[in-house]
C-alpha cells in the first residue's frame, strides 16, 4: 500500500541525503586545502 511506498520513499531520500551530505563535505574539504 502506500503506507509501504512511503517508507521506502523515506529510505531512498535519506540515503539520497547522506549522499548530499558526503558530496558537500568533500567539497568543504577541499576548499579548505585551497
Amino acid at each position: 500500500g502506500t503506507r509501504k511506498e512511503a517508507h521506502l520513499l523515506k529510505i531512498l531520500f535519506g540515503l539520497a541525503g547522506f549522499k548530499a551530505a558526503e558530496l558537500h563535505g568533500d567539497l568543504t574539504q577541499a576548499q579548505r586545502l585551497d
